[in-house]
């Protein structure tokens, strides 16, 4: 994504919105979509999961571990903030895995159906960045 804001307009995925329009109602669609996080330390994540977004709550996981949260839209926005806990054994290498509610903050641009959003994960007493993908799977 190439997001930004430019004098009283959005860029967004290959085409400029209007601020006032984009304001005046564009979000995200409720649904369940597919998630993909890397780290941005070189810090192994897990395979990607799913998550359900509706009216500002978010659920979903993968095959290790479940996250619970909530988002908003402001000024062309997205932000989310969520706990990560594992569910599952995992193999052992990964740096969060077996740790316990793994805080998660996020922001970016998005779409109707995809965000690409950059935030910071606190494992412990550790920090690492992190950049989720989010793509639209159905609509809920």
């Amino acid at each position: 994504f190439e997001a930004g804001v430019a004098g009283d307009n959005i860029r967004h995925p290959g085409r400029l919105l209007d601020r006032k329009a984009w304001k005046a109602g564009h979000r995200m669609k409720n649904g369940l979509y597919s998630v993909n996080v890397r780290g941005l330390d070189g810090v192994d994540w897990p395979p990607g999961g799913v998550v359900i977004l509706r009216d500002g709550v978010l659920m979903g996981g993968g095959p290790y571990t479940y996250f619970t949260g909530s988002y908003s839209f402001k000024d062309g926005i997205f932000k989310g903030e969520f706990v990560l806990n594992q569910h599952t054994p995992a193999p052992a290498g990964h740096l969060f895995f077996g740790a316990k509610d793994v805080g998660m903050g996020v922001s970016g641009s998005y779409g109707d159906d995809q965000a690409e959003l950059t935030g910071t994960a606190l494992v412990g007493k550790r920090s690492t960045g992190v950049r989720v993908t989010l793509r639209k799977l159905a609509a809920a």
